[in-house]
């Protein structure tokens, strides 16, 4: 049986009043203003060229140059072409629904319905499979992650509220949380450093994690990730100390894509552990790894128990 400390992160739903106060109205203004200009336009062209064209010309504008430039600015140029994407597929989707549901309607409407659900369907499928090939025969560029300082601000923020100090082990995200933690003002009262151990050897040589433990359990586990933590805690002198070992790119010694370990040892001797393992792809990847890394880093501050 899996131990509760290795599963995965499951929160609840819920509504969180405290973030309201992060929304930036000019990027929702700029988001409905978008929308109502192709609308509009969308009636001008429903007007001169029919319901039909209107619709499609609703469907298909509004989506891609959204995802082009407002997401773009937004969550980064990889999150971009991601969403573009699916927007393109379900887009084309949609052309295919609308020109079945055309042809059939008239003839009989529950069978057209029927028929343009599964026509979208299966474009969409047969798009996303081609996509997929082609990006795999051409090859696609990877990117770091693109994140909001503003992300990592609520860690230094609560560090310094604390009064405690944060130490870092990093194997897979090869330093990108604590480049990102000390780009937020104030970050060097709190940050004791970081510690990049992308290989075996530096988390025995440098770090000083048992040789024994990762001939055990594999270098990507749950030993590693708390020894590395607590090692990160002690060497750098921090009251936490942080660690993550995973696989974000090619799958390594029969362990899987997307495999990921963070720990954190806490100032009462706590250690938080958690378990990610869907592959989203290398770029994706990291950056699930080093968000999480901050909420859990942040969880572990707010007194988050151990499950």
């Amino acid at each position: 049986m899996t131990s509760p400390a290795n599963q995965p992160d499951q929160e609840p739903a819920r509504l969180d009043l405290k973030k309201l106060r992060t929304i930036n109205p000019r990027d929702y203004g700029s988001v409905f203003g978008f929308g109502a200009l192709i609308s509009a336009l969308a009636a001008v062209v429903t007007l001169r060229f029919g319901p039909v064209v209107g619709g499609l010309f609703l469907a298909f504008p509004a989506i891609l140059p959204a995802s082009l430039t407002l997401l773009e600015k937004k969550e980064g140029l990889a999150q971009a072409v991601s969403n573009l994407r699916g927007a393109a597929i379900g887009s084309i989707g949609m052309i295919a629904f609308a020109a079945v549901g055309l042809v059939l309607m008239k003839r009989n409407p529950g069978l057209a319905l029927l028929a343009a659900v599964a026509t979208w369907t299966l474009v969409a499928v047969i798009c996303y499979l081609l996509l997929r090939l082609l990006t795999r025969i051409l090859g696609e560029k990877q990117y770091l992650p693109e994140i909001a300082t503003q992300e990592a601000a609520s860690v230094i923020e609560e560090l310094r509220a604390r009064g405690f100090t944060l130490g870092l082990a990093e194997s897979c995200t090869g330093g990108t949380i604590a480049a990102l933690l000390t780009e937020v003002p104030g970050a060097g009262k709190v940050v004791r450093g970081g510690v990049v151990t992308w290989n075996e050897e530096t988390k025995r040589g440098l770090l000083g994690v048992d040789p024994s433990l990762m001939a055990t359990h594999g270098v990507v586990s749950a030993p590693v990730a708390r020894a590395m933590a607590h090692r990160a805690k002690t060497i750098l002198g921090a009251d936490i100390g942080f660690a993550i070992t995973g696989v974000e790119g090619r799958p390594q010694k029969g362990q899987p894509s997307g495999l990921t370990f963070l720990a954190v040892a806490c100032p009462d001797d706590r250690t938080l552990v958690r378990r990610y393992h869907h592959d989203h792809g290398a770029g994706r990847n990291r950056e699930r790894d080093v968000r999480t890394a901050l909420e859990l880093i942040h969880k572990s501050l707010k007194g988050e128990p151990i499950r």
